[in-house]
């Protein structure tokens, strides 16, 4: 059969390698193309039709299991795959280095991996190639809509949901998963499809909880919260914890006979909460306090709050003046895993507001991850990572040397507890989560 009609387009055989193909003649309209061969695989052979759109975001696959007729079947096709488009917004600016970023771009990696699903990004920002994520721009089924698509500089609390809908009539979203605070969304958009990611506890989410369609959290904790207190919404939750895309490597090793240089490190943004002014005050004097060996202090980010008492300038100073301490400034979120492979430990101590919090730090994540022992608060939280025994934990910031020494002087409790601080990271793995949200999905 050299040519034949199938729902109204005219198909012609030809070859794709070894492959016996069909495709339409198309001429004109959205269609990239239509194209029918048989497919083989170990377990089953089928016929498979297959239409791509341009834009190639609407591709949808037809199959037919009766594999005995040498050329395509003209009746008795059954869908196979739907596309569904999803749109994913944050408050929070992608180019930069802190927690919300790396939360919303594990999300949309997440939501990636779902071969029925094409991701759409609404950015506060337009984008920084020297910063923003690159393994995000390289995945297929991901589109980006920046701030000067629209002929605007940025995008922000009072006018996002003008350009949410704007892209929902174009496109026609199954789904709308926001990542923003709650006191922030006086105009929220499509309340019919809105998804929320909540990281932490606050009853500013009373009323929107209420209305949205779904909800999902950052971390167990918090969604044992929100099952006791709203009870009655219990549908609404999608048990997916979205917090680590992958393992790294997990090089590193201390050894008090060969180990010249412990290295330490800060990753993220510059909060008055966070210490970070502290750490610094502690590592600009640690070699007199620990002679033997050079302990280094790696700061990673360039987000000021102006309660944090740091600059640039000033961090720029204090490295050139200290050999102890090293600014990096900003890196792109893909040098992330590259620097981390060389730090024994990280920082992640909070002050006192976090003791109750139910905030999931997403530089702790990163730090066990890479198998990095985090030096940090015993918060509850954290404890649902590492659990009671991990001796990483500390009160303040001026623990960190006593914690440091300690481990030098048992390097058996330091592998425990690198490996401790990897296997609590494998409980927000990604693949973990990819079949709960893939039965949501295919809900809509």
């Amino acid at each position: 059969m050299e040519t034949f009609t199938l729902y109204g387009r005219t198909f012609k055989h030809g070859k794709c390698g070894e492959l016996d193909v069909w495709d339409a003649i198309i001429n004109k309209g959205n269609i990239a193309y239509y194209r029918i061969y048989k497919m083989k695989t170990e377990s089953e052979t089928k016929w498979v039709f297959y239409i791509r759109q341009k834009n190639k975001e609407n591709e949808i696959m037809y199959h037919h299991n009766n594999t005995n007729v040498s050329t395509p079947p003209l009746t008795g096709w059954e869908t196979s795959k739907k596309v569904r488009r999803i749109l994913v917004y944050t408050i929070g600016n992608l180019n930069a280095l802190e927690g919300s970023t790396n939360n919303t771009i594990n999300l949309c990696i997440l939501l990636s991996k779902l071969n029925t699903v094409y991701v759409h990004i609404l950015l506060t920002r337009n984008i920084n190639n020297l910063f923003f994520s690159k393994e995000l721009l390289n995945i297929k089924n991901i589109k980006i809509h920046e701030p000067r698509h629209f002929d605007v500089s940025s995008i922000n609390h009072t006018n996002y949901d003008t350009f949410i809908n704007i892209l929902d009539k174009q496109y026609n979203y199954k789904s709308i998963f926001i990542r923003t605070p709650l006191h922030l969304t006086q105009n929220l958009p499509l309340i019919d499809k809105s998804v929320f990611f909540i990281q932490y506890s606050n009853s500013r989410h009373d009323n929107i909880l209420n209305q949205v369609k779904n909800i999902f959290f950052s971390n167990k904790e918090v969604m044992d919260f929100y099952l006791e207190k709203y009870k009655n919404n219990t549908k609404k939750i999608i048990e997916i914890f979205p917090m680590v895309r992958s393992m790294g490597e997990c090089l590193q090793t201390l050894d008090k006979n060969v180990t010249s240089v412990i290295n330490v490190c800060y990753l993220g943004s510059f909060k008055k909460e966070y210490l970070v002014k502290e750490y610094l005050d502690i590592f600009k004097n640690i070699h007199l306090k620990i002679k033997d060996i050079k302990i280094r202090l790696y700061i990673f980010g360039d987000v000021y709050t102006k309660d944090s008492g740091l600059s640039k300038k000033m961090l720029l100073e204090l490295s050139k003046n200290n050999n102890n301490i090293i600014y990096s400034g900003k890196i792109n979120n893909e040098d992330v895993e590259k620097n981390l492979k060389n730090m024994h430990f990280g920082l992640s101590i909070r002050n006192d507001k976090f003791n109750t919090h139910l905030d999931l730090s997403s530089k702790l994540m990163d730090y066990s991850r890479n198998g990095v022992i985090p030096i940090c608060n015993k918060t509850k939280i954290n404890q649902y990572i590492l659990g009671e025994n991990f001796n990483g934990y500390v009160k303040t910031p001026d623990d960190i040397v006593d914690k440091i020494q300690a481990y030098i002087q048992n390097i058996n409790l330091y592998n425990i507890d690198k490996e401790i601080s990897i296997s609590g990271s494998r409980k927000l793995l990604h693949e973990n989560y990819i079949p709960v949200l893939e039965n949501y999905i295919n809900t809509l």
